[in-house]
């Protein structure tokens, strides 16, 4: 059996990585990283840190389609969003599918740092399942209570199912998170340094999910990823907030649309990055503690597939 752990860089997978050291025969360990092309150079850093403090090898693989989100975007003519997280699909959940698809012929045991206090979603988690239960029983319902399964190369799913186990163990799952750095310290393990300097994931810079608080952090120590980021909003037309994620005062940008429910047309107010990296340094947007609450990182971004992890 192959026991192969997802890492992203962050505090979970670390301690989950230590734990599958400690647990299993190293000759039947993968460790592996979908990578967006979208982590800050930090993260590449701290998966090369892990590679020399464990002797080990980091595999890292990418969409066949998609190099990177920016590619992505570019090619959908938008960014992902709250309600359409296609970047998780292309970006992580398929190549890690092609990856054991293709290259193990083996039963898996797939290993997650998820921990059920992030999220609701992931609460609802159970730490041990199928990886590919979503092929046979549905991950969710249309209005008609009709049941929606993965279909993405289902013939080569079903294949590989038939002849291999495919297991998926969360062994962090009722951890704190003051038990992971607890862990990590007593592993003598350092941390991602983006935790250092505020933030609380690691995990694509920045996330679509992205809060307020965070975004700010990004604007005080990263401002060139800010530049950056306004450079590829006009190469894509779009932009990477989605409206009403800041004041409409604070939008430069207006776009008329047509409401199929109402048949009408309304104004809706778009942010820049731009527009956001002022507004989250205004003193109404300090005084305002509902919309920063509101809008903290948010862990919600995952499936049983291939979760983005923290």
């Amino acid at each position: 059996m192959k026991v192969i752990v997802t890492l992203s860089g962050g505090k979970d997978s670390t301690a989950t990585l230590i734990l599958a050291l400690n647990k299993f025969n190293r000759s039947n360990l993968i460790f592996l990283f979908c990578d967006t092309g979208w982590e800050h150079e930090i993260t590449y850093k701290y998966l090369d840190y892990l590679e020399e403090r464990f002797g080990i090898n980091i595999i890292r693989t990418r969409s066949y389609k998609f190099d990177s989100l920016v590619d992505l975007a570019k090619k959908k003519g938008r960014f992902p969003s709250t309600k359409s997280r296609f970047c998780t699909e292309e970006l992580k959940v398929k190549p890690m599918i092609d990856f054991i698809l293709d290259q193990v012929n083996d039963n898996i045991l797939v290993l997650q740092g998820i921990r059920a206090e992030e999220s609701h979603k992931r609460a609802t988690m159970p730490k041990n399942c199928e990886f590919f239960k979503f092929y046979f029983e549905p991950y969710t319902y249309d209005k008609n209570g009709r049941g929606k399964y993965y279909t993405y190369r289902k013939a080569d799913v079903i294949s590989f199912c038939k002849e291999y186990v495919h297991d998926v163990d969360r062994p962090i799952i009722d951890w704190s998170e003051s038990d992971v750095f607890a862990f990590l310290e007593a592993n003598f393990t350092e941390r991602n340094k983006l935790y250092d300097m505020g933030f609380h994931r690691v995990g694509c810079f920045p996330c679509i999910m992205c809060g307020k608080e965070e975004f700010k952090l990004i604007v005080k120590n990263f401002p060139a990823w800010i530049q950056g980021l306004a450079k590829q909003e006009e190469q894509i037309g779009a932009s990477f907030f989605p409206p009403k994620y800041i004041p409409k005062t604070y939008c430069s940008i207006q776009k008329e649309i047509f409401d199929k429910r109402s048949g009408k047309s309304r104004l809706v107010f778009i942010p820049t990055v731009t527009d956001v990296a002022k507004y989250v340094f205004t003193r109404a947007y300090s005084r305002n503690k509902k919309m920063r609450d509101k809008t903290l990182s948010l862990f919600g971004c995952s499936n049983n597939l291939n979760p983005c992890e923290v």
